[in-house]
């Protein structure tokens, strides 16, 4: 199943498999299911290349809205992903008693999201916002080189 997952995923992380069961417990670590679901939980990280269609950089989402994004990812796969209203997000540049939203999520920004992968879409269970990577810190570029 692993080289399933490693050929479909797109540059995604499988991260966890939900298990949905719909049916009855009989007894103590007994359960009755008439029907199963699994849904893959995957993640990846990149840079956000668009908000809700829109690719100005600087435009960032709206904070208490639901929209999507796109975002180029591991081996360069452009990934949509989905915020719905259940999407948590963090920022360690927002400080308490602000919290981060949609609103910090804005084109040229690196993220790293967690979701559900399904029809092509990543919708988000999580995304957190990640500080800008600079040539000067000695970490490899979005090209994978490193300052020399």
């Amino acid at each position: 199943m692993l080289s399933k997952i490693r050929g479909s995923h797109l540059g995604f992380v499988p991260v966890a498999v939900v298990v949905i069961l719909a049916g009855s417990v009989a007894g103590a670590g007994a359960a009755s299911a008439g029907r199963i679901a699994m849904r893959h939980h995957h993640g990846t990280q990149g840079i956000v290349t668009s908000i809700n269609g829109v690719a100005t950089t600087g435009t960032c989402g709206a904070a208490t809205a639901t929209g999507n994004f796109t975002l180029v990812g591991m081996r360069r796969a452009i990934v949509t992903v989905d915020v719905v209203s259940t999407t948590t997000f963090t920022d360690p540049a927002v400080l308490s008693p602000a919290t981060p939203s949609f609103a910090d999520v804005c084109v040229g920004v690196p993220v790293k999201v967690l979701g559900t992968f399904a029809t092509g879409t990543l919708t988000a269970a999580s995304v957190a916002i990640l500080p800008p990577r600079h040539l000067s810190d000695g970490h490899r570029n979005l090209r994978g080189h490193g300052q020399d």
